[in-house]
């Protein structure tokens, strides 16, 4: 009897602790979009500065790119030119999604990046 009641408790805190895992994985997770400012940009190697948020709680986070990164324009079509592209550029608004994090990698890889309406801040989701 013990050792069922011993069973049934490990199972409930292991349940606990995979939901809260899960939730905390869809608060900042890969189809989460977020939004900024372009601060600068350095396509040869793969890197963006991005300022999020305003005033106070702004704040400039470096994320990189890679092959499987993908970019868009206002229009929602593909840009070939990736970072290359003249309209990422320090000012622009973008909206960008995270790869998921992987074991040891610390850098914050962007999965996609597209280009926001021009005036467009950093106003309520669609």
């Amino acid at each position: 009897m013990l050792r069922t009641c011993l069973c049934v408790g490990v199972l409930l805190t292991a349940g606990g602790l995979l939901t809260a895992q899960n939730t905390t994985q869809g608060q900042g997770g890969k189809d989460q979009e977020l939004r900024g400012k372009i601060v600068r940009v350095d396509p040869e190697k793969g890197v963006i500065v991005i300022r999020t948020g305003e005033g106070d709680k702004a704040k400039e986070q470096e994320f990189r790119v890679n092959k499987t990164t993908k970019y868009f324009g206002t229009d929602r079509k593909d840009l070939a030119d990736g970072l290359r592209a003249k309209d990422f550029r320090q000012g622009s608004d973008v909206w960008y999604r995270m790869m998921p994090s992987t074991g040891g990698n610390t850098a914050q890889t962007i999965a996609e990046l597209r280009l926001g309406p021009s005036g467009g801040g950093t106003g309520d989701k669609k």
